[in-house]
């Protein structure tokens, strides 16, 4: 059997706007919470739930880029171009948006004007890319494509 990712999942906290990890949960009336598990000095083992705006909350993909940052549902990666890598298309380089489809996290080219599943690659080994931001933070990144060779 292969080696299980980590289930982690990152939302942006209501009272102050800071991302929080841990693990998902509702709260009673339906209101999702970041549950971070963790342990105080004072108190011992502890849950701290952390009430997080439902449209922020992303899932870990299992990767962490060159720098190895923890690439989250939702962000937004650089893939840069490796020449090593016989074959790779000019496609599969630039600016990309972690989405979950049909089953798997993927990478969805930003400056694809196409919609459905045009633009959508799955993440390979010889990929070498880096988080540089994510769609709720950093809307404008949507809008450009920034090509490293």
């Amino acid at each position: 059997m292969g080696e299980m990712r980590e289930i982690l999942f990152r939302g942006k906290r209501i009272s102050d706007g800071e991302w929080v990890e841990g693990y998902l949960g509702v709260e009673v009336g339906g209101a999702p919470v970041i549950e971070y598990c963790g342990t105080d000095e004072d108190v011992g083992d502890y849950v701290e739930e952390q009430f997080v705006n439902p449209e922020s909350i992303g899932e870990f993909t299992g990767l962490t880029d060159k720098n190895g940052t923890r690439v989250f549902e939702n962000d937004i990666v650089t893939v840069y171009y490796n020449p090593k890598y016989v074959g790779v298309s000019k496609d599969r380089v630039g600016n990309f948006a972690v989405v979950f489809h049909d089953g798997c996290f993927m990478k969805r080219k930003i400056t694809n004007p196409m919609s459905g599943d045009a633009g959508l690659y799955h993440f390979i080994q010889s990929d070498e890319f880096e988080v540089i931001g994510n769609i709720h933070d950093n809307p404008e990144l949507l809008e450009s494509d920034i090509h490293k060779t």
